[in-house]
C-alpha cells in the first residue's frame, strides 16, 4: 500500500515530468500574474487531497487503536485471552476480514485519491513554467545583479536597493549558480556557488540541519566550473575539499588525478607555477561594445556631465503645435535631450485608457523576437526579454483615438489603415523578470531594406512610446551614444526622430530598454513612417541639421 508521502512524491514527479507547452512565463509580468493564480489553485487542490487522505488515515488510526487494545490484552495473558471464545472469533475476524479490507480498501482509496489529484493537477498542465522558464528567471537575477551593482548578500538578505524581497536559502543560491554554469557563465557560477556554500554552512550551524549532500553537490559543480574556465589549480583544490566529504567517490578521485596530471604538464610547458585564482573577472559582452556606459545610464549615471549648451536646451513647455485640438489642453512637453532631440510628454494617456489597452493586449502577448541578420528570420534572444502583441485599429476604437492624439502632438500622420500605411499598429509590450531590450535601432540601417518593417512605407521616421505602468526601479529608456536616460513615467510618453531631416539614419538614436529591477513595465509603441509625412517634416538645408 503506498504511503501518503510516496503518493505525494509520485504525484509531484508525474507533474514535473510532463512536457509543458508554456515556456515563456519569465518574459512578461502578466504571465507571472497568471502563475500566481495557478499556484493558488494548485494549493487548493493539494489541500483537498490532504483533507481526503487525513480522513482515510483517521479510519486507519481508529482501527489501529482497536487492534492495539486487543493485542495488548492478548499479550498480557494469551491463554486467558483465547479462553474467551468471543476474543478468538474477533481475532480471526480481524485477521481475515478487517485487515484484508484495510489492505485492499485503503490501497484502493489511496489510489483513487492519487488519481483524483493527478486529474485535477492536469487541468493546469499547460500553465506550469518549465525548465527554460526557471533558467530564464535565474539569468534575469544575474542580469539585474550586474546592471544595478546589486551585492550578492543583498539578494540573500532579501533587501535590494532598499526594496524588501524574499531572502534566498542556500539551495536557491545553488540554483542560480547552476543556471550560470549551464550556459558556461563561470563568472556568475563562481559567485553564486560560493554563496551557496556559505549559506548551507550557516543553515547547518543555525538550524542544526544536515546539509552535507548539498554541500558536496555544490562543491562538485564549483570544481568543474573552474576546470571549464581554465582554473585548474582551483578545480584541484575544490575537488580535494569534496573528497573530504566523499572519500570513496571514484569520479572525484579520477578527476583529482586528471587535474594533477594536467597541471604538471602545463607547468612543464610554461615553466611557471599555476596559481589558484580566487575570483573570476566578468567576461566581455559579445553583443555590447560599450556595456559599462550602457549600464551606468541604466542606473541614472551619465558618463560625462551635460554641457551648458545642452542644459539650456532642456526646458519644459506647453505646446499646441499649431493644432486647434490642443488649444484648450496643450501638451506638457519636457525636452530631455538636445541631440538627438528626445522629448517626454506628461499626462497624455489616462488610467482608464491604460487599463483598456492592457486588458486587450494580455491575450495577444507572445515572446518578443529579434531579426536574425544571418537568416533574415525571427528568433529569441537573451538581449530582448519581453512579450509583445499588436492592437489593430479594428480591435478597439481606442487605438485610432490614441493615434490621432499622437498626430496632434507631433504633427505627423499616424494613419495605419491599409489604404494609408503611414504608421504601424500599436505594439504593446510587457517586460518580464529582469526584462530588457539591449541597445538597438528602431529603424532600418540597411539601405537595401529600408521598408522592412512596413513594406511600401519606407523607413521608420519617428518613435512614440507610451509608458503604461509605474516602475519602482529600473526600466529606463537610454541612448548610450547620446549620454541620455529617460525614466519611465506612467501616463507619459517619450518621442524622438530616428532619421535626420535629410532622411539619413541618426546613429545617436541607438537606444535600449533597461532591465526592470522592481515593478512591471508596460509600454505602447507607435512607429511612424516616412510615407505620408513628406510634407509634415521637411528636409533640412544642411545634412547635419537636427
Amino acid at each position: 500500500m503506498p504511503t501518503v508521502l510516496n503518493t505525494v512524491v509520485c504525484a509531484v514527479l508525474c507533474f514535473t515530468m510532463w512536457t509543458f507547452v508554456n515556456c515563456t512565463v519569465f518574459t512578461a509580468m502578466s504571465h507571472l500574474e497568471e502563475s500566481v493564480k495557478i499556484e493558488i489553485k494548485l494549493v487548493d487542490v493539494l489541500r483537498e487531497y490532504i483533507s481526503t487522505e487525513e480522513r482515510r488515515l483517521g479510519e486507519l488510526k481508529r482501527f489501529s487503536e482497536v487492534s492495539t487494545k486487543a493485542t495488548d490484552a492478548a499479550f498480557k495473558n494469551t491463554d486467558d485471552f483465547l479462553a474467551n471464545p468471543v476474543n478468538g472469533f474477533l481475532l480471526i475476524k480481524r485477521l481475515h476480514v478487517n485487515w484484508r479490507n484495510i489492505v485492499n480498501g485503503s490501497s484502493k482509496a489511496a489510489n483513487r485519491n492519487y488519481e483524483d489529484l493527478l486529474s485535477k493537477l492536469s487541468k493546469y498542465r499547460e500553465h506550469i513554467p518549465n525548465d527554460m522558464d526557471l533558467q530564464g528567471a535565474a539569468r534575469a537575477l544575474l542580469r539585474l545583479q550586474d546592471v544595478y551593482n546589486v551585492d550578492t548578500q543583498e539578494f540573500i538578505d532579501g533587501s535590494i536597493k532598499g526594496y524588501n524581497t524574499t531572502p534566498l536559502a542556500g539551495e536557491d543560491c545553488f540554483d542560480l549558480g547552476r543556471a550560470a554554469y549551464l550556459v558556461d557563465d563561470h563568472y556568475h557560477a563562481d559567485i553564486w556557488l560560493r554563496a551557496a556554500l556559505q549559506q548551507l554552512k550557516k543553515e547547518s550551524e543555525e538550524r542544526n540541519v544536515d546539509t552535507d549532500q548539498k554541500v558536496a553537490k555544490t562543491l562538485d559543480y564549483l570544481a568543474f566550473s573552474h576546470y571549464r574556465a581554465g582554473n585548474l589549480r582551483k578545480a584541484l583544490n575544490l575537488s580535494r575539499e569534496l573528497l573530504k566529504q566523499e572519500p570513496t567517490n571514484p569520479r572525484v578521485l579520477k578527476n583529482i588525478k586528471n587535474y594533477e596530471r594536467e597541471i604538471e604538464r602545463k607547468e612543464l610547458e610554461t615553466l611557471e607555477v599555476l596559481e589558484d585564482t580566487e575570483n573570476m573577472s566578468r567576461p566581455p559582452s559579445s553583443y555590447l561594445a560599450n556595456r559599462e556606459q550602457y549600464e551606468a545610464l541604466c542606473r541614472g549615471e551619465r558618463e560625462s556631465p551635460l554641457t551648458p549648451v545642452e542644459i539650456r536646451e532642456l526646458k519644459c513647455h506647453y505646446v499646441t503645435n499649431g493644432n486647434g485640438m490642443l488649444i484648450l489642453q496643450p501638451a506638457k512637453q519636457e525636452v530631455v535631450n538636445y541631440d538627438p532631440r528626445v522629448v517626454v510628454y506628461h499626462d497624455v494617456i489616462s488610467d482608464k485608457e491604460i487599463s483598456q489597452i492592457i486588458t486587450l493586449a494580455k491575450p495577444r502577448l507572445h515572446r518578443s523576437l529579434v531579426v536574425d541578420h544571418a537568416t533574415k528570420g525571427a528568433s529569441n534572444a537573451d538581449y530582448r526579454i519581453s512579450s509583445s502583441g499588436w492592437l489593430e485599429d479594428h480591435h478597439t476604437p481606442l487605438g485610432p483615438k490614441l493615434a490621432r492624439r499622437v498626430s496632434y502632438i507631433t504633427g505627423l500622420s499616424t494613419l495605419s489603415g491599409p489604404a494609408d500605411r503611414h504608421a504601424e499598429s500599436w505594439q504593446i509590450v510587457n517586460y518580464g523578470l529582469g526584462g530588457q531590450y539591449e541597445p538597438h535601432f528602431d529603424h532600418s540601417v540597411d539601405d537595401s531594406r529600408l521598408d522592412v518593417h512596413l513594406p511600401g512605407s519606407r523607413n521608420r521616421i519617428a518613435t512614440w512610446m507610451f509608458y503604461l505602468s509605474e516602475v519602482k526601479a529600473g526600466g529606463y529608456t537610454v541612448f548610450p551614444e547620446a549620454n541620455c536616460f529617460v525614466p519611465p513615467v506612467k501616463n507619459g510618453a517619450v518621442f524622438w526622430y530616428n532619421l535626420r531631416p535629410s532622411g539619413e539614419s541618426d546613429a545617436l538614436t541607438r537606444h535600449a530598454g533597461c532591465p526592470v529591477l522592481i515593478g512591471s513595465k508596460w509600454v505602447a509603441n507607435k512607429w511612424i513612417h516616412e510615407k505620408g509625412n513628406e510634407f509634415n517634416r521637411l528636409c533640412g538645408l544642411h545634412r547635419d541639421e537636427i
